[in-house]
């Protein structure tokens, strides 16, 4: 049977958490996502990569946005203003450059990548002055999106927010903030090989970046179309209704069966 997925329906878990709750005595015998849809809403500066800065050993905060290198500039300028440094960006270059009348150190903690300078790494000025020593990055751990589940070949993760097998990995770089990611599984990989053999109690979908973090979609939702196969389909959907029942409503629609 297929079944779709809609983030936006379920009542348990979180933004880059799906919960579905399986009938405990039929056993899922074929598994395999067929196609996604999924939001670019998420932020390259958020509150779960690190969104803090020190300045002198004085914590700044930087609000959680999709930023630019221009955008982040900006807003780092303007935090720092009373401090009275600034940063410029060198186009040819893709750095940063930070300047005061006196000297300074900087620990950009987890942003350090995006900034070109390592991350949790403590930076002093050279003659007031201080130059990123590599590229800007500002892809911070999203060049790609993983779709993962607790079906293992080895075995069923339980109460985990970012284990999992990968069943499939997302190249971002063809997509901008606001867009939708529209992934078909043109390879049509069936992971019946894969499924533990135990009685499954649910399935779990993780939606994570490089880094294993859990995405946050900022309210959007996304949807999963996947087949599943088991002993009983017929029962099977039944009892699926029953247990993952809110107000007469599923986080699942049904295609075919």
């Amino acid at each position: 049977m297929r079944l779709i997925i809609n983030s936006g329906k379920q009542t348990i878990g979180t933004d880059g958490k799906l919960k579905l709750f399986l009938p405990a005595d039929i056993q899922v015998e074929e598994f395999n996502i067929i196609s996604t849809q999924i939001p670019m809403s998420f932020y390259n500066i958020n509150t779960t990569v690190g969104n803090t800065i020190l300045v002198n050993s004085t914590e700044y905060t930087i609000q959680p946005k999709n930023y630019t290198i221009l955008s982040l500039r900006n807003e780092i300028n303007t935090l720092l203003t009373a401090l009275g440094i600034s940063i410029i960006y060198d186009l040819g270059a893709f750095k940063y450059t930070f300047s005061r009348s006196s000297s300074f150190t900087i620990n950009f903690r987890n942003l350090g990548k995006i900034c070109g300078f390592l991350n949790n790494t403590l930076y002093s000025s050279t003659s007031n002055i201080l130059i990123s020593p590599n590229v800007c990055d500002f892809t911070n751990g999203l060049r790609n999106l993983y779709i993962k589940s607790n079906i293992g070949e080895n075995e069923v993760y339980e109460n985990s927010t970012q284990a999992g097998e990968t069943l499939y990995c997302i190249l971002l770089e063809n997509y901008v903030f606001g867009e939708i990611v529209n992934f078909k599984n043109l390879y049509n990989k069936n992971l019946n090989n894969e499924i533990n053999k135990n009685l499954l109690k649910y399935i779990e979908f993780y939606i994570t970046d490089d880094n294993s973090n859990l995405i946050n979609f900022n309210g959007l939702s996304y949807v999963l179309e996947f087949y599943i196969k088991t002993k009983d389909d017929l029962r099977f959907l039944k009892e699926m209704k029953l247990i993952n029942n809110e107000d007469n409503k599923h986080p699942f629609d049904l295609l075919d069966i």
